[in-house]
């Protein structure tokens, strides 16, 4: 076992799409024997699955106004909300060692650590689900790949609930609570990561942990992930099912998306991305889109719709006719 020291500066290290991109190198790239750790609190994102559509399943707009980073997975996966109160465990199997799908296995060394720190926790019978006092604070989620598998453990520690509820659409936080308020007070955060890489290393210090240093040749590669795709609001915002494309344009106020389909001469699909608070009705114009023809006169028609105050229609109609349907 190894423990991945997953910073080049201090910026990365608790980046949850750079953290996602370092996961990616390690399965599909590096291809590692043995069994890799990663274990960091997040910065404030919402993660969600490969075919995950974000219009069905999150309020973009509200997501956007609280500068939360979305990251989405190359994989299928619950969808999560992750801050500075969450405690993220990314573990990485090298070539199966039939322990997929045995969350006994995988939750042990959380919860001996928990009792270290004097709090008795458990596996909910057959589930994925970390409880204190049947109280659920933590879910495992493992994942197949060509090799091996990835283990990935969501601990809500302390984590702001009232944004995860009003950001994510689906009732998931309802069920949760902050592990925090269970443990005794002096307990925190990086107390509870210590005490798990302890147990799962069998060390008392864990600068006695192996650690995988994440050579220069590493960075490279994953920061050309990053580049190319895993940091690309095409990838995270824009691969929505019955979506095609992508872009977007810097308006005076911030930068606004598209994501969109058009087939022949028509709109099929569209709706907006915006990245900050905007006066008018954007969801009257897609409305007015979806159906419609991509002619000049067409769009300028649906703008007007929307009684924009924060956008410039001049530039709001270039946006469509230029980056979107030529």
């Amino acid at each position: 076992m190894y423990l991945i020291v997953n910073s080049k500066e201090t910026k990365f290290a608790n980046m949850a799409v750079v953290n996602q991109a370092i996961e990616n190198y390690f399965v599909n790239d590096l291809q590692k024997d043995g069994h890799g750790v990663m274990i960091y609190a997040s910065n404030p994102a919402v993660i969600i699955g490969r075919d995950d559509n974000i219009w069905e399943t999150l309020n973009v707009p509200l997501m956007n106004q609280y500068h939360l980073e979305l990251v989405r997975k190359p994989i299928n996966s619950n969808i999560q909300y992750n801050d500075s109160g969450t405690l993220k465990i990314n573990e990485i199997i090298g070539k199966d060692d039939g322990n997929f799908e045995n969350y006994d296995y995988f939750a042990k060394p959380i919860l001996k650590a928990l009792e270290n720190l004097g709090v008795t926790a458990k596996l909910k019978d057959r589930t994925n689900q970390l409880q204190v006092n049947d109280k659920t604070f933590g879910r495992i989620q493992m994942q197949k790949n060509a090799r091996g598998y990835t283990v990935d453990v969501e601990i809500l520690f302390k984590v702001n609930q009232d944004i995860a509820k009003k950001v994510i659409l689906e009732p998931s936080f309802d069920e949760l609570i902050n592990l925090a308020s269970e443990l005794p007070s002096k307990v925190s955060l990086d107390d509870l990561r210590a005490a798990i890489i302890k147990v799962m290393f069998n060390v008392d210090d864990i600068d006695d942990a192996q650690d995988y240093q994440i050579s220069t040749t590493d960075w490279e590669q994953i920061e050309h992930s990053l580049a190319d795709e895993f940091g690309l609001d095409s990838w995270n915002y824009g691969h929505n099912a019955g979506y095609g494309q992508y872009a977007d344009e810097a308006f005076s106020a911030g930068k606004l998306g598209i994501n969109f389909t058009v087939v022949g001469n028509q709109f099929t699909a569209f709706k907006f991305v915006p990245f900050f608070k905007i006066e008018g009705d954007l969801s009257a114009i897609e409305t007015a889109l979806v159906g419609s023809d991509t002619s000049d006169d067409a769009i300028e028609k649906a703008v007007d719709q929307g009684h924009l105050k924060t956008l410039e229609k001049q530039k709001m109609l270039n946006f469509i006719t230029h980056k979107v349907v030529k």
